[in-house]
Protein backbone atom coordinates (compact mmCIF):
# COMPACT_ATOMS: atom_id res chain seq x y z
CA UNK A 1 0.00 0.00 0.00
CA UNK A 2 1.19 3.31 -1.07
CA UNK A 3 1.79 6.44 1.94
CA UNK A 4 -0.63 8.59 0.53
CA UNK A 5 -3.58 5.53 0.36
CA UNK A 6 -2.46 4.29 3.95
CA UNK A 7 -3.19 8.06 5.20
CA UNK A 8 -6.50 7.94 3.41
CA UNK A 9 -7.47 4.69 4.71
CA UNK A 10 -6.16 6.21 8.33
CA UNK A 11 -8.34 8.73 7.90
CA UNK A 12 -11.49 6.69 6.85
CA UNK A 13 -10.86 4.66 9.22
CA UNK A 14 -11.17 7.65 12.40
CA UNK A 15 -14.32 9.01 10.40
CA UNK A 16 -16.13 5.63 10.81
CA UNK A 17 -15.42 4.81 14.45
CA UNK A 18 -16.23 8.09 15.47
CA UNK A 19 -19.76 7.49 13.35
CA UNK A 20 -20.39 3.85 14.77
CA UNK A 21 -19.75 5.60 18.67
CA UNK A 22 -21.89 8.83 18.09
CA UNK A 23 -24.54 6.32 16.75
CA UNK A 24 -25.01 4.35 19.75
CA UNK A 25 -27.54 5.69 22.43
CA UNK A 26 -30.13 4.41 24.95
CA UNK A 27 -32.08 3.81 22.10
CA UNK A 28 -29.33 1.09 20.84
CA UNK A 29 -31.13 -2.38 21.13
CA UNK A 30 -28.90 -4.87 23.14
CA UNK A 31 -29.05 -7.22 20.24
CA UNK A 32 -27.40 -4.74 18.39
CA UNK A 33 -24.97 -4.74 20.98
CA UNK A 34 -24.37 -8.23 21.69
CA UNK A 35 -24.20 -8.56 17.94
CA UNK A 36 -21.80 -5.81 17.09
CA UNK A 37 -19.76 -6.16 20.66
CA UNK A 38 -17.24 -8.98 19.00
CA UNK A 39 -16.66 -7.03 15.80
CA UNK A 40 -15.87 -4.07 17.54
CA UNK A 41 -13.62 -5.34 19.97
CA UNK A 42 -11.67 -7.09 16.96
CA UNK A 43 -11.41 -4.07 15.27
CA UNK A 44 -9.88 -2.25 18.33
CA UNK A 45 -7.44 -4.75 18.71
CA UNK A 46 -6.39 -4.23 15.14
CA UNK A 47 -6.06 -0.57 16.09
CA UNK A 48 -3.77 -1.27 19.15
CA UNK A 49 -1.54 -3.05 16.64
CA UNK A 50 -1.41 -0.59 13.76
CA UNK A 51 -0.46 2.65 16.92
CA UNK A 52 2.18 0.55 18.31
CA UNK A 53 3.50 -0.11 14.86
CA UNK A 54 3.21 3.37 14.19
CA UNK A 55 5.13 4.00 16.90
CA UNK A 56 7.48 2.15 16.24
CA UNK A 57 8.27 3.76 12.93
CA UNK A 58 7.83 7.66 14.51
CA UNK A 59 10.60 6.35 16.76
CA UNK A 60 12.85 4.58 14.92
CA UNK A 61 13.08 6.84 12.08
CA UNK A 62 13.01 9.71 14.33
CA UNK A 63 10.46 11.77 13.03
CA UNK A 64 8.81 12.16 16.67
CA UNK A 65 11.70 14.74 16.81
CA UNK A 66 10.24 17.05 13.55
CA UNK A 67 7.70 19.34 15.97
CA UNK A 68 10.37 19.61 18.56
CA UNK A 69 9.08 16.84 20.97
CA UNK A 70 12.40 15.87 22.93
CA UNK A 71 11.66 12.09 23.27
CA UNK A 72 8.66 9.81 21.12
CA UNK A 73 6.96 9.26 24.93
CA UNK A 74 6.67 13.17 25.05
CA UNK A 75 5.50 12.98 21.38
CA UNK A 76 2.99 10.57 21.62
CA UNK A 77 1.84 12.21 24.84
CA UNK A 78 0.82 15.37 23.17
CA UNK A 79 -0.93 13.88 20.21
CA UNK A 80 -2.70 11.68 22.00
CA UNK A 81 -3.23 13.08 25.80
CA UNK A 82 -2.71 10.15 26.96
CA UNK A 83 -0.54 9.28 30.29
CA UNK A 84 3.16 8.03 29.98
CA UNK A 85 2.00 4.36 31.32
CA UNK A 86 -0.46 4.22 28.25
CA UNK A 87 2.30 5.74 25.83
CA UNK A 88 5.37 3.56 27.52
CA UNK A 89 3.22 0.45 27.59
CA UNK A 90 3.17 1.28 23.46
CA UNK A 91 6.31 2.13 22.76
CA UNK A 92 7.87 -0.61 24.43
CA UNK A 93 5.76 -3.24 22.52
CA UNK A 94 6.18 -1.76 19.21
CA UNK A 95 9.59 -2.06 19.56
CA UNK A 96 9.99 -5.84 20.72
CA UNK A 97 7.07 -6.89 18.00
CA UNK A 98 9.90 -5.09 15.04
CA UNK A 99 12.88 -6.87 17.05
CA UNK A 100 11.96 -9.98 18.87
CA UNK A 101 8.36 -10.88 18.98
CA UNK A 102 6.95 -12.63 15.29
CA UNK A 103 4.99 -15.03 16.75
CA UNK A 104 3.29 -12.69 18.65
CA UNK A 105 2.87 -10.16 15.55
CA UNK A 106 1.19 -13.07 13.61
CA UNK A 107 -1.33 -14.11 16.54
CA UNK A 108 -2.22 -10.19 17.02
CA UNK A 109 -2.92 -9.84 13.26
CA UNK A 110 -5.10 -12.86 13.18
CA UNK A 111 -6.87 -11.42 16.04
CA UNK A 112 -5.97 -14.15 18.84
CA UNK A 113 -4.21 -12.22 21.38
CA UNK A 114 -4.62 -8.55 22.33
CA UNK A 115 -2.07 -5.83 23.78
CA UNK A 116 -1.96 -6.59 26.87
CA UNK A 117 -1.43 -10.32 26.07
CA UNK A 118 1.83 -8.93 24.20
CA UNK A 119 3.08 -6.06 26.81
CA UNK A 120 3.20 -9.76 29.12
CA UNK A 121 4.72 -11.65 26.70
CA UNK A 122 7.76 -8.40 25.74
CA UNK A 123 7.83 -8.27 29.57
CA UNK A 124 8.81 -11.65 30.38
CA UNK A 125 11.40 -11.79 27.15
CA UNK A 126 13.20 -8.78 26.91
CA UNK A 127 15.49 -9.62 29.39
CA UNK A 128 16.45 -12.99 27.93
CA UNK A 129 19.18 -14.21 25.67
CA UNK A 130 18.08 -14.23 21.88
CA UNK A 131 17.45 -17.79 21.78
CA UNK A 132 16.07 -18.41 24.98
CA UNK A 133 14.04 -15.29 24.25
CA UNK A 134 12.64 -16.70 20.97
CA UNK A 135 11.44 -20.12 22.05
CA UNK A 136 9.71 -18.57 25.21
CA UNK A 137 8.43 -15.92 23.09
CA UNK A 138 6.66 -18.37 20.49
CA UNK A 139 5.20 -20.46 22.99
CA UNK A 140 3.09 -17.60 24.93
CA UNK A 141 2.22 -16.46 21.91
CA UNK A 142 0.84 -20.08 20.51
CA UNK A 143 -0.70 -20.20 24.35
CA UNK A 144 -2.05 -16.38 24.45
CA UNK A 145 -5.17 -17.17 23.06
CA UNK A 146 -7.19 -18.98 25.69
CA UNK A 147 -5.86 -17.32 28.48
CA UNK A 148 -6.45 -14.07 29.90
CA UNK A 149 -3.55 -11.64 30.26
CA UNK A 150 -3.82 -12.19 34.66
CA UNK A 151 -3.27 -16.35 33.12
CA UNK A 152 -0.96 -16.02 30.90
CA UNK A 153 1.06 -13.76 32.90
CA UNK A 154 1.38 -16.31 35.31
CA UNK A 155 2.04 -19.30 33.32
CA UNK A 156 5.03 -16.96 32.02
CA UNK A 157 6.21 -16.22 35.56
CA UNK A 158 6.23 -20.41 35.61
CA UNK A 159 8.71 -20.65 32.86
CA UNK A 160 11.08 -17.88 33.62
CA UNK A 161 11.38 -19.41 37.31
CA UNK A 162 12.15 -23.15 35.25
CA UNK A 163 14.41 -21.14 32.63
CA UNK A 164 16.26 -19.06 33.96
CA UNK A 165 15.90 -19.36 38.37
CA UNK A 166 18.42 -17.11 39.26
CA UNK A 167 16.95 -13.96 37.34
CA UNK A 168 13.01 -15.38 38.82
CA UNK A 169 14.55 -15.19 42.22
CA UNK A 170 15.97 -12.01 41.57
CA UNK A 171 13.15 -10.42 40.59
CA UNK A 172 10.86 -12.00 43.63
CA UNK A 173 13.38 -10.77 45.76
CA UNK A 174 13.50 -7.54 44.20
CA UNK A 175 9.81 -6.97 44.39
CA UNK A 176 9.56 -8.19 48.00
CA UNK A 177 11.72 -5.65 48.65
CA UNK A 178 9.56 -2.92 46.90
CA UNK A 179 6.13 -3.74 49.22
CA UNK A 180 5.31 -0.89 51.22
CA UNK A 181 1.80 0.99 52.67
CA UNK A 182 0.65 4.25 52.71
CA UNK A 183 -2.26 4.42 55.34
CA UNK A 184 -3.15 8.30 55.47
CA UNK A 185 -6.19 10.38 56.51
CA UNK A 186 -7.78 13.08 54.09
CA UNK A 187 -8.83 16.62 54.97
CA UNK A 188 -12.94 15.61 55.58
CA UNK A 189 -11.45 12.66 58.25
CA UNK A 190 -11.82 9.36 56.05
CA UNK A 191 -8.71 7.08 55.54
CA UNK A 192 -6.96 6.14 52.13
CA UNK A 193 -4.85 3.07 51.80
CA UNK A 194 -2.63 1.92 48.69
CA UNK A 195 0.30 0.41 48.60
CA UNK A 196 2.05 -2.29 46.42
CA UNK A 197 2.97 -6.55 47.75
CA UNK A 198 4.22 -9.32 45.93
CA UNK A 199 2.61 -11.86 44.76
CA UNK A 200 2.94 -13.93 47.70
CA UNK A 201 1.78 -11.53 49.86
CA UNK A 202 -0.77 -10.13 48.01
CA UNK A 203 -2.67 -13.73 47.47
CA UNK A 204 -2.42 -14.08 51.48
CA UNK A 205 -4.15 -10.61 51.58
CA UNK A 206 -6.33 -11.13 48.92
CA UNK A 207 -7.54 -14.24 50.18
CA UNK A 208 -7.80 -13.03 53.83
CA UNK A 209 -10.18 -10.60 52.97
CA UNK A 210 -11.88 -12.33 50.80
CA UNK A 211 -12.35 -15.37 53.53
CA UNK A 212 -14.14 -12.08 55.69
CA UNK A 213 -16.40 -10.54 52.92
CA UNK A 214 -19.71 -11.23 53.53
CA UNK A 215 -22.74 -12.47 50.86
CA UNK A 216 -24.41 -9.40 49.58
CA UNK A 217 -27.96 -8.37 51.38
CA UNK A 218 -30.69 -8.27 48.03
CA UNK A 219 -32.38 -6.19 50.30
CA UNK A 220 -29.49 -3.48 51.61
CA UNK A 221 -28.73 -0.31 50.82
CA UNK A 222 -27.09 -0.53 47.16
CA UNK A 223 -24.22 1.54 48.29
CA UNK A 224 -23.34 -0.91 51.03
CA UNK A 225 -23.75 -3.94 49.00
CA UNK A 226 -21.27 -3.47 46.34
CA UNK A 227 -18.00 -5.77 46.58
CA UNK A 228 -15.69 -2.66 47.50
CA UNK A 229 -17.86 -1.71 50.20
CA UNK A 230 -17.94 -4.98 51.56
CA UNK A 231 -14.08 -5.81 51.07
CA UNK A 232 -13.64 -2.54 52.94
CA UNK A 233 -15.92 -4.35 55.85
CA UNK A 234 -13.82 -7.20 55.74
CA UNK A 235 -10.61 -5.27 55.90
CA UNK A 236 -12.29 -3.64 59.14
CA UNK A 237 -13.02 -6.58 60.58
CA UNK A 238 -10.13 -8.85 60.34
CA UNK A 239 -8.59 -5.53 61.98
CA UNK A 240 -10.97 -6.18 64.96
CA UNK A 241 -9.96 -9.67 65.16
CA UNK A 242 -6.28 -9.01 64.84
CA UNK A 243 -6.52 -6.10 67.68
CA UNK A 244 -8.48 -8.50 69.92
CA UNK A 245 -5.90 -11.42 69.14
CA UNK A 246 -3.04 -9.36 69.90
CA UNK A 247 -4.26 -7.81 73.44
CA UNK A 248 -4.27 -11.59 74.71
CA UNK A 249 -1.55 -12.68 72.85
CA UNK A 250 1.11 -10.04 73.57
CA UNK A 251 -0.76 -7.04 75.28
CA UNK A 252 0.27 -5.14 78.18
CA UNK A 253 -0.92 -7.64 80.64
CA UNK A 254 2.12 -8.81 81.71
CA UNK A 255 5.10 -11.00 80.35
CA UNK A 256 4.21 -14.84 79.83
CA UNK A 257 6.50 -17.41 80.75
CA UNK A 258 6.95 -20.34 78.37
CA UNK A 259 7.76 -23.76 79.54
CA UNK A 260 9.47 -26.73 77.76
CA UNK A 261 8.41 -30.21 78.87
CA UNK A 262 10.96 -32.59 78.14
CA UNK A 263 9.26 -36.36 77.15
CA UNK A 264 10.94 -39.69 75.73
CA UNK A 265 9.96 -40.50 72.17
CA UNK A 266 8.23 -43.82 74.23
CA UNK A 267 6.11 -41.29 76.21
CA UNK A 268 4.88 -39.62 73.14
CA UNK A 269 4.38 -42.80 71.50
CA UNK A 270 2.04 -44.74 74.41
CA UNK A 271 0.31 -41.37 75.24
CA UNK A 272 0.95 -40.94 79.05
Amino acid sequence: MIESEFGVKAAQLHALAAELAAAVSSDTSGVLAVESLPEVIGAGRQVDLLTCRLIERADRSGEYGRDGAASTTAYVRGISGESDGWVSKRVKVGRALADRMPVTAKGWEAGELGLDHARIIQQATTELESHLAADLEAFLAQQASPLTPRQLRVVAEELLAAAVPEQSDRDAASKRAAQHLNVSETLDGRWRLDGWLDAEAGLIVSNAIASFTRKPDPDGDPLTETAPSRRAEALVQMARHASAHAETCHGEGGSRHTIIVGLSHQALLDGL
